[in-house]
């Protein structure tokens, strides 16, 4: 065992990168195995005056103990949890688009909306609308008010902690190119100008910008962390970490990332990058690189050479409601966690960041919170399985004929799913119970409430037992949410249609 140079934790000798942070495994070739004496007395030094209280032997021993205990007890989680959902819909009769946080009570602004892009706990976010008769688009901040930063913006993005907004302004009909301000929720701030639209980044923490410039003719990259630094000819960042830790741009339609603003310390990722996906802190990517008329998957941690993956990645599998933004999710490491491959399965990545089949061909999949606990469906079936012991048989949950691969999982490991019945829940070995023979629509809110329509009604459904709920003007068309939140659509006696929003299934808002 060797100790990981940046956090501290013990991982294998062979291993390349550190399970816990990630960062790359630096092995000394004089450095003998670390003695459980040795972690002891460096842990005993920590804690004043335990010397003096305890018998050495003991002291030793009880430390180790210890130790263990607090690393299990207090690990921080390898995904983080989003807290909030923005819902935005359009009032098309008094052309105004409808701004209903989960946390708040639901604003109006004038037009329709265009774009929205959420923090990676969902507490806040950034939108665009068009307004009639205007060019470009109004773009608001959202962080429990609705609040307006400006008029002709063409594209922006906001920061992952949700306290910056990046965005560029300008008609750009002559040079196609903008200015290029900063808004940290307060204040906007014009950080350059001439800069391409659409070619802006912002790290984590909203302190540090991408941007690359246009001019006469000559495209540049720069990395504004406090003042601006140039990043090359031709560079265009699509992606930057904190202080610019490391830095993701293109160059000549090739894609590569650099440790920090040393262009000698940058490695090739290949061309024509797609389904990019960062972890927390953009430490790592995971991507699919067409080069050569063929694509390949590949991920690179810590800005080191890029380390191919043996299945294809199409999508990551991760808990429900876990953080995650277009780009990012707010796992701290890729190492131990799942994706779904091109066999239809799922595949793992493991500590030293290889690849292995977990399940092929599955249908639905959901991972549990305890993000070891995959569901799955197979051949009509619903199984369970810990993903981490791929050779051990799964088990059977529902033995059934069913007429859909897509099963719901609650919180608390009970299954909605439909056989040819009808709409069904099951948990643990418990006999199955039959929710409804007719429906038209269902969602799960919150991980643990079963919300579906039937006969234009709708009914609600907790752990097997179903009640009417709402009273709505109209008949209930359809429904659809987002985890935190759910839409309920309706159409009155007149044809007219209305949305109501709800976040518990109990107490619905009309929003028009």
């Amino acid at each position: 065992m060797v100790k990981c140079k940046v956090c501290g934790s013990e991982v294998s000798s062979d291993m390349k990168f550190c399970a816990s942070c990630g960062s790359a495994i630096e092995l000394d070739a004089a450095a003998a195995p670390v003695e459980a004496t040795a972690v002891a007395s460096a842990a005993v030094k920590a804690i004043p005056n335990l010397q003096k209280l305890l018998k050495p032997a003991i002291a030793i021993v009880a430390v180790i103990v210890v130790a263990l205990i607090a690393i299990n007890l207090f690990k921080p989680s390898k995904y983080g949890y989003s807290k909030g959902a923005v819902y935005l819909t359009y009032d098309r009769d008094n052309d105004e688009t409808i701004v209903a946080p989960t946390w708040a009570a639901a604003t109006r602004v004038e037009g329709s909306y265009s774009t929205l892009f959420s923090s990676l706990d969902g507490k806040s976010a950034a939108f665009t609308v068009k307004v009639s008769g205007e060019s470009g688009y109004t773009l608001y901040y959202v962080d429990g008010k609705t609040k307006k930063v400006s008029d002709e913006v063409r594209s922006f993005m906001i920061s992952a902690d949700g306290n910056a907004v990046a965005y560029t302004k300008g008609d750009g009909s002559s040079t196609g190119t903008t200015d290029l301000y900063l808004y940290d929720g307060g204040k906007s701030t014009k950080i350059a100008n001439e800069v391409i639209d659409r070619a802006i980044s912002i790290s984590p923490n909203g302190k540090t910008v991408g941007y690359a410039t246009s001019k006469d003719g000559n495209v540049r990259g720069y990395i504004r962390n406090g003042k601006p630094q140039e990043l090359g000819k031709d560079a265009i960042p699509f992606a930057v970490a904190n202080g610019a830790k490391y830095v993701y741009y293109s160059k000549l339609s090739v894609y590569y990332v650099q440790r920090g603003m040393n262009s000698d310390k940058k490695e090739k990722l290949g061309e024509g990058l797609s389904e990019v996906l960062f972890n927390k802190d953009l430490s790592q990517i995971i991507y699919v690189s067409d080069s050569d008329d063929s694509a390949r998957s590949f991920i690179s941690v810590n800005g080191q050479k890029r380390i191919s993956l043996s299945r294809q990645y199409r999508t990551y599998v991760t808990p429900a409601n876990t953080a995650r933004m277009s780009y990012q999710i707010s796992a701290s490491s890729f190492a131990d966690t799942f994706y779904r491959d091109d066999s239809g399965g799922v595949s793992r990545i493991n500590r030293k960041f290889e690849t292995s089949s977990v399940v092929k061909n599955a249908g639905y999949y959901t991972l549990a919170r305890d993000g070891k606990t995959l569901y799955y469906t197979k051949n009509n079936r619903v199984y369970k399985m810990n993903a981490f012991n791929a050779d051990a048989d799964p088990t059977v949950l529902v033995d059934g004929d069913l007429r859909t691969s897509n099963a719901l999982v609650t919180s608390d490991g009970g299954i909605f799913y439909e056989d040819y019945d009808g709409l069904m829940y099951k948990k643990g070995a418990g006999k199955a119970k039959l929710i409804t023979d007719d429906y038209t629509g269902r969602v799960l809110l919150k991980g643990k409430t079963l919300l579906y329509v039937s006969d234009y009604e709708l009914y609600r459904s907790d752990g097997g037992k179903s009640k009417k709920v709402g009273k709505f003007d109209g008949d209930v068309q359809s429904i659809v949410s987002d985890f935190h939140s759910a839409i309920i659509r309706v159409i009155d006696d007149d044809g007219d249609e209305h949305e109501y929003f709800t976040t518990d299934g109990n107490k619905f808002e009309l929003l028009f």
